[in-house]
């Protein structure tokens, strides 16, 4: 947090930080939790604190400014991450059968199964292996048996769902629409495209996109019935020690002012590079494609200390937030153009990075060069370096940045049914009716191609299963898995298979 300078014109206007601020300044001698007895910022329910569970105080103004800033009827604060809110949403919804798109978070799947929810599930299509959000023909088939519809909004790749078709079809149809919008609290900026302006129910991820502390996030119900269903859920699954650091970032987030200047940056440069940055409307995800070199371009900027949220073997994923600096974002862009130049000439390759420690390119040397002595070249490293100087010459004066607001969202998102290729079908969950399992057992992920998957793994994150229980383990996902640095659902290196399986 060192490089992070609050603003005091929204920290004047925070409840719970005022409280913090004012009795921190007094004499405190703590003879309650924590156990680090530190002072009087990470405290407990105290007289003057008032408590989560039952806010009466502070916690109770600071939800109703959020509740208002977010149009709900009433918003929750939560220190457990959305996935806390997740689980709520779902508690609240009482839904007994609920339709959900493939790439849902982890959180979702665990959530039904712990409730007893049973899953439709909605097929994703991919767009130059980049998933995409379901469409508009296999929502309208699915919902008929489904009493609620899940659906994630912006996803990790920043993609908007049709929220206003997703709107309408449920109210046709009477099913309750949840919203999984952790990646997407800054988007209350924009109505148009925010979760809250259609769901019944929906989870801000406050922490991923605006400045709050990690695990902020917030649940909120359209209607005071809903409110008070999901008041009851979040007080079985939300902590009963919560952080109030963490508390008070929440609300120092939500009304954290939006930082136009920077989305305006950030949309001219996408516009700029439309072959090498997929946008799918949310200008924080910047998901640039290096193909089969993205885990060695990821490796390479990590060297020159720039961290990516995720690299899916495809695509490198860059966050930003309102609170990304200017000046980072464009030594981020001076190094992504380099980048583009220098990897984007290299030849395709199957090896991984550790087979070929960074030079799977043509010209060796080239590639050796740039990883070993990346603390000295001056992003001179590009096959033309003044085609790298010209093409952020060019970026720099184009008139990009002051493109209209409404252009944000791609016309994908307006289409009825994009022309796309839908992965290959998975096969039928084990726990599906006619499925016939036997015990599972572990076994080298390296060993496991063409055996049946026992338990949903992926990559952490974006913490979306690349396998579920039942589907085929084949030799690309093996890859994918073997060579990420973060995983979930293996463990030791070993994958869990059923012994046998077989569908009736």
């Amino acid at each position: 947090m060192k490089n992070f300078s609050p603003d005091k014109r929204v920290l004047d206007n925070c409840k719970i930080y005022s409280m913090l601020h004012k009795y921190s300044k007094g004499r405190h001698l703590s003879f309650h939790t924590p156990g680090h007895k530190a002072g009087a910022w990470d405290i407990t329910e105290l007289s003057y604190s008032d408590n989560l569970s039952c806010p009466k105080g502070v916690i109770k103004e600071a939800e109703k400014d959020i509740s208002e800033i977010l149009g709900s009827a009433a918003s929750f604060i939560l220190t457990d991450g959305s996935t806390a809110g997740v689980l709520s949403m779902l508690k609240a919804s009482g839904a007994r059968r609920i339709a959900v798109a493939e790439n849902a978070h982890k959180s979702v799947y665990n959530g039904c199964k712990l409730l007893g929810i049973e899953i439709v599930s909605l097929d994703i299509t991919t767009a130059e292996k980049i998933p995409l959000q379901p469409t508009r023909a296999e929502t309208r088939e699915k919902i008929k048996s489904a009493d609620a519809l899940l659906i994630t909004s912006p996803d990790y790749y920043g993609n908007l769902a049709d929220l206003p078709f997703f709107r309408a079809l449920c109210d046709e149809t009477g099913a309750l629409l949840l919203i999984d919008g952790a990646h997407g609290g800054h988007l209350h900026f924009d109505r148009e495209i925010y979760a809250g302006t259609y769901a019944d129910l929906w989870v801000d991820g406050v922490h991923k996109s605006l400045p709050a502390l990690t695990q902020g996030a917030v649940v909120s119900a359209k209607t005071p019935p809903l409110a008070e269903d999901l008041a009851e859920a979040t007080d079985i699954f939300r902590t009963t020690s919560p952080s109030y650091p963490i508390m008070a970032s929440v609300e120092y987030a939500v009304k954290y002012p939006r930082n136009t200047a920077l989305e305006n940056a950030v949309l001219g440069f996408v516009r700029a590079y439309p072959d090498k940055i997929r946008f799918g409307g949310d200008w924080t995800k910047l998901c640039a494609v290096f193909g089969d070199r993205a885990f060695i371009v990821q490796k390479y900027l990590e060297k020159r200390g720039i961290y990516a949220e995720f690299c899916d073997g495809n695509v490198v994923m860059f966050y930003l937030s309102p609170a990304t600096k200017s000046a980072d974002f464009k030594r981020l862009k001076k190094e992504l153009l380099a980048c583009f130049s220098f990897f984007g000439d290299l030849p395709s390759s199957e090896n991984t990075v550790e087979e070929t420690d960074f030079s799977i390119a043509s010209d060796k040397e080239k590639v050796s060069l740039a990883m070993q002595t990346s603390e000295e070249i001056d992003f001179s490293i590009a096959s033309d370096e003044k085609k790298v100087s010209l093409t952020m010459q060019a970026n720099k004066e184009t008139g990009f940045s002051s493109a209209p607001n409404e252009e944000k969202i791609s016309s994908a998102m307006h289409n009825e049914e994009p022309t796309l290729s839908s992965p290959p079908a998975a096969e039928k969950s084990p726990f599906q009716k006619g499925a016939e399992v036997s015990e599972t057992e572990w076994i080298p992920l390296e060993k496991s191609e063409g055996l049946t998957c026992a338990k949903p793994c992926g990559l952490f994150p974006p913490c979306t299963p690349l396998l579920f229980a039942g589907d085929t383990i084949d030799k690309k996902t093996i890859g994918l898995l073997s060579e990420a640095d973060n995983v979930f659902g293996l463990s030791g290196g070993k994958i869990s298979v059923y012994k046998t399986y077989k569908n009736n």
